[in-house]
């Protein structure tokens, strides 16, 4: 911004998942995929133990049905998901 320009009438606001917290849960060898769920029914961040592109093939995106989705699929494929929000809690700080 410029000075003296009048401020802008928005503000955009992010909030995603850190990919540091994904590393650690990971790390815990609990879990083989972790998701950051978000607000809308999706997800802000995946890690998995080994790439899987098909989990980003037909998904049902900018639906409320996304998260359960990915829960479906990686289930069905014998991995072992987790949301970080079920680990941050337990953690070691």
């Amino acid at each position: 911004m410029h000075a003296g320009a009048a401020a802008p009438a928005w503000t955009v606001v992010t909030v995603a998942t850190s990919p540091a917290v994904a590393a650690r849960v990971l790390a815990t060898d609990e879990v083989d995929v972790v998701v950051g769920p978000s607000a809308d029914g999706g997800y802000d961040l995946i890690g998995r133990r080994a790439p899987r592109p098909e989990l980003f093939t037909d998904v049902p995106w900018s639906t409320p049905a996304v998260l359960d989705w990915l829960r479906a699929e990686v289930t069905a494929a014998g991995d072992r998901p987790a949301r970080t929000t079920e680990f941050l809690r337990r953690l070691p700080r």
